[in-house]
């Protein structure tokens, strides 16, 4: 099966403190190859209401379908990965 890059609007878990750094709900929900937060918007500025977020990540299809069935989060765009 090939990997997918996807991008996602999903909440951030975390209060930003050592032990418990920002971070996408949807890592802890599944797996990611890798992930980058892609939201363009100074953190200072984000409002916690509501606290969504948008990264790109990698991941595998069957981590992508389940994403997909979940309410929680919105998939912006998903494409196939070469494998170059």
């Amino acid at each position: 099966m090939p990997d997918w890059r996807i991008e996602v609007i999903t909440p951030f878990v975390g209060d930003g403190t050592r032990g418990n750094a920002n971070r996408p709900q949807m890592g802890e929900d599944y797996a990611f190859i890798r992930w980058e937060d892609i939201t363009a918007i100074p953190s200072a500025q984000l409002k916690p209401s509501p606290n969504m977020n948008t990264i790109k990540a990698e991941v595998t299809e069957a981590v992508l379908n389940q994403i997909e069935s979940d309410g929680t989060y919105y998939v912006i765009s998903a494409e196939v990965i070469d494998a170059e």
